[in-house]
């Protein structure tokens, strides 16, 4: 009785039955088929994918190439946001007495907007002296160096920063109004007089310095004979200021010189306030 029951099967059981065996290899075979087909496709994606890195990267590359080594605009934009190096002269010797020499080099900032401060020492066979200097954009200038007793044998400038400035052509024309008048240089007369350079030096501009150098070149048949250099303190605005310098060394007869007051006018900490009362400068 009970085998009757467990052998009861419907008819669409049995059809299917018969259909599945009937089909069984087939079925298998269309399996197959699919799975081939799934198998090509997820290859083919895989072969389409690295044709498509492979031709991407080559573009790439030589877009990259175009861009280091073609001259790009691109490259040639982000070069011009770097400062130039400085152009640094040979020094020039003066001979001067008791076997002590003077010297001066020139260096030029060809950059538009970047301020260069630096160290700076003439090497020689004596113990250096390391000086700080600077350059302002598009600022040709001398280095000196007064009575070395050895003979120089080059400009070396190290620890140079860069500091970019805005705007800086109208801030120098704001900064920078000196005015060098009478100027007169007396040659002396006798062994024991030195001969003398007088001026006066104007300060025209709307702020007080707590320091002004002075560059001073003196000119025989339009070449430099000798060199000076003086720091004045606190030159104010407006201020006029008469200053003497004398010459010990015996010169050939003096043609012309230049006066060049030299003063950082980018340095906030050189620019004293308009009342400041303090008679030193602040260090």
């Amino acid at each position: 009785m009970l085998n009757e029951e467990n052998n009861n099967f419907t008819d669409k059981e049995i059809k299917f039955s018969y259909w599945y065996v009937t089909h069984k290899l087939l079925l298998r075979n269309i399996f197959i088929i699919f799975l081939g087909v799934v198998g090509f496709l997820i290859w083919f994606y895989v072969v389409w994918q690295l044709v498509f890195w492979g031709l991407s990267y080559s573009i790439e590359n030589n877009q990259l190439r175009k861009l280091v080594f073609g001259g790009n605009l691109a490259l040639s934009a982000i070069n011009q946001l770097k400062p130039k190096t400085l152009q640094v002269g040979d020094p020039i010797a003066l001979i001067g007495e008791a076997s002590r020499n003077d010297y001066f080099a020139e260096i030029t900032n060809n950059n538009n907007d970047w301020l260069a401060t630096f160290d700076y020492v003439f090497n020689s066979g004596e113990s250096a002296i390391v000086y700080k200097g600077f350059s302002l954009p598009l600022e040709k200038k001398y280095l000196m160096s007064l009575g070395i007793a050895d003979n120089v044998s080059d400009l070396n400038i190290t620890n140079i920063k860069w500091q970019r400035v805005p705007n800086a052509k109208n801030i120098y024309a704001e900064r920078y109004q000196f005015k060098i008048e009478n100027n007169n240089f007396i040659a002396s007369t006798k062994a024991d007089e030195p001969g003398v350079l007088n001026f006066d030096i104007v300060n025209n501009s709307a702020f007080n310095y707590w320091q002004v150098g002075v560059q001073v070149f003196l000119y025989s048949g339009g070449k430099v004979v000798s060199v000076n250099y003086l720091i004045l303190e606190q030159l104010k605005t407006g201020e006029r200021r008469n200053i003497q310098l004398n010459w010990n060394n015996k010169l050939p007869r003096i043609s012309s010189m230049d006066i060049i007051p030299e003063v950082n006018v980018f340095d906030a900490d050189n620019i004293m306030p308009q009342s400041a009362p303090i008679d030193f400068p602040i260090t």
